[in-house]
């Protein structure tokens, strides 16, 4: 059997979407809401299945509305939009085992809890399956993310590798409590630790203040909520090149749903959680190797890079880049490859300078390779 297993960008998983999991809300005077910590410790042990509904691209004009409701007492209403993809996510709170090997990392050696992520396919968008374990702890009323480890197909060669991340300091999520008047800001570094090189992948300055309160809408049904403004600046060490990224979260009352802006561009979505009655999580199959990526060159690139690929068998392959911190996203070709190896030319001459992954799918078979515009 064989693998293909995507890597989980954690500081958008957990900085974009922070409040979008783990929060049930509890009643506050004059239609606000408070965030107490005893919501995170209280989904310890259970698993809970979200599915997560997306729209296109692009759809600022629908978005105007919602975007300017900041304030009390506001109304949010993403019922009518049309959701074009889907993807699910298992989660599962675990108190770490002491001989958890990965204690040995200093960066996650004061970890308190892990959360379990599997992602399965859904009718639609993510169509790889993933598995990451991210480490974190609840000390003096803050929730931190210390780091992630996650298995890896990386070279798609069938087996898989280990790829480790981890904050310096540890990336502050949510300090309780979380009202209508909550600000925090966070500075830290993500370094990735794989095949024994270690380097910095980006310096994070997150920034996360509630905007206001009111009624969310979504196909899943009305709730109050809470806003919040979520910004995000990641810097390439190596680079002189800041991308800054903006979320707006809606998070309802009992966490059974919530919604979601990403300004950059320009898309909303909506989630749906329940929690999943015994047992462990389901097993997956994956999909044998269709393709081996040898090289892509030249890397850093200038106005068009060439991937040189070899095909098991005659397939479509589409080629797109993705920013680093997946603001983001061109879609570049899509072609039918005969088998055999071939080399493919893709102009990048609209392409921002920047960092970015080389995200190359056949059916559920992804590769990303990280590749430079200068």
């Amino acid at each position: 059997m064989r693998y293909s297993i995507q890597l989980i960008d954690i500081p958008k998983l957990f900085t974009s979407s922070v409040l979008l999991f783990f929060i049930c809300l509890s009643a506050h005077v004059n239609a606000q809401i408070m965030i107490e910590e005893n919501i995170f410790t209280d989904r310890i042990g259970k698993t809970m299945k979200e599915v997560l509904y997306e729209t296109d691209l692009d759809i600022d004009g629908q978005l105007a509305e919602i975007k300017a409701a900041i304030g009390p007492d506001q109304i949010w209403d993403f019922s009518n939009f049309n959701y074009i993809d889907s993807t699910v996510t298992f989660y599962e709170l675990m108190v770490v085992d002491p001989d958890d090997p990965f204690l040995q990392i200093p960066e996650l050696a004061g970890s308190q809890y892990v959360n379990r992520l599997t992602f399965i396919p859904g009718s639609g968008g993510v169509e790889d399956n993933i598995m990451t374990y991210i480490y974190t702890s609840l000390i003096d009323s803050e929730w931190t993310v210390n780091g992630s480890i996650s298995m890896v197909d990386l070279d798609l060669d069938g087996s898989l590798d280990t790829a480790i991340q981890y904050f310096v300091p540890a990336n502050l999520q949510i300090p309780f409590p979380v009202t209508s008047t909550s600000m925090w800001y966070d500075s830290t570094n993500l370094i990735t630790l794989f095949d024994g090189m270690e380097f910095i992948s980006s310096i994070m300055i997150d920034s996360n203040w509630v905007q206001g309160y009111g009624t969310l809408i979504t196909p899943y049904g009305t709730a109050e909520a809470l806003r919040v403004h979520n910004k995000s600046l990641n810097k390439n060490p190596f680079l002189p090149i800041v991308d800054e990224s903006n979320d707006y979260d809606f998070v309802t009352e009992n966490d059974l749903f919530s919604a979601s802006i990403v300004v950059e561009d320009g898309r909303a979505f909506h989630s749906v959680r329940t929690i999943v009655d015994g047992g462990p999580l389901a097993t997956f199959d994956f999909e044998e190797l269709k393709f081996k990526v040898n090289h892509v060159s030249p890397n850093p690139f200038e106005n068009f890079v060439e991937v040189d690929i070899t095909m098991l068998e005659g397939e479509e392959v589409t080629f797109r880049f993705i920013s680093a911190n997946g603001t983001f996203n061109s879609f570049l070709k899509k072609q039918y490859l005969n088998q055999g190896t071939q080399r493919i030319n893709i102009s990048t001459q609209d392409i921002p300078a920047g960092v970015y992954y080389l995200e190359i799918r056949s059916g559920k078979i992804i590769q990303h390779i990280p590749v430079t515009k200068i």
